[in-house]
């Protein structure tokens, strides 16, 4: 971003948050498909939560975090990705037999936003506050980034990785790559950092699919 190739620091700099908020939209909607096939089945077998609610959890505390910076393209994006998480959860509730479980996730994690918004907003100074919120939003974009490899061992023990699910971690590659030159451009090591992370396990999670294949229909392992 130093101007070359004819481009305008601050041009190069938009059009970056364009492409990356194109990215992170993408990856936002990319369970679509799967809620609706469970809509289409009336179950959710076969089907696991902890992905959707991660998508969730980080997508509202990026957007805490974007707030205490000020920056507009973060809000936005995050905002949008908080409301499509929002009713994916709501579909998979509603189709789920094991409401009880989800219900006391997601009580927990509500009370615990509750919290940290306290706790960031009258208990500590401006600057911690992003310290910290900067800090947890890199270990929850990792655990949403990761999330799908949790079935790794499974997809080596049967070389299928029909559990892995690709658009998502597609989405998450183009999303993770744009938004790590992103942050370059705002000199944000918390953006940068989870994104440099979510890239390399993404590439893993597409290089299972590309060693071995899909058999059968398995989205958003646990």
């Amino acid at each position: 971003m130093d101007g070359s190739f004819g481009i305008n620091p601050e041009t190069g700099k938009m059009l970056l948050s364009i492409v990356a908020t194109g990215f992170a939209l993408a990856l936002g909607l990319s369970p679509y498909k799967t809620i609706q096939e469970i809509r289409q089945r009336g179950d959710t077998i076969g089907f696991q939560f902890f992905p959707l609610f991660m998508l969730l959890v980080n997508s509202i505390i990026q957007c805490l975090y974007a707030v205490f910076l000020e920056n507009f393209t973060m809000i936005f994006v995050n905002s949008l990705n908080a409301s499509f998480s929002c009713y994916f959860v709501m579909m998979f509730y509603h189709y789920s037999p094991e409401k009880a479980h989800l219900r006391n996730m997601l009580a927990g994690a509500a009370v615990a936003f509750v919290i940290l918004v306290y706790h960031v907003t009258y208990r500590v100074e401006l600057e911690d506050a992003k310290l910290q919120l900067g800090i947890l939003s890199n270990i929850s974009g990792i655990i949403t980034f990761g999330s799908p490899l949790a079935a790794m061992a499974t997809v080596i023990k049967t070389r299928d990785a029909s559990s892995i699910p690709v658009v998502l971690s597609m989405a998450a590659f183009g999303c993770s790559v744009s938004w790590f030159l992103f942050g370059w451009t705002i000199d944000n090591v918390f953006v940068m950092t989870p994104n440099a992370i979510g890239a390399i396990l993404s590439s893993i999670q597409l290089a299972l699919v590309a060693i071995f294949g899909r058999r059968k229909t398995l989205i958003l392992p646990d």
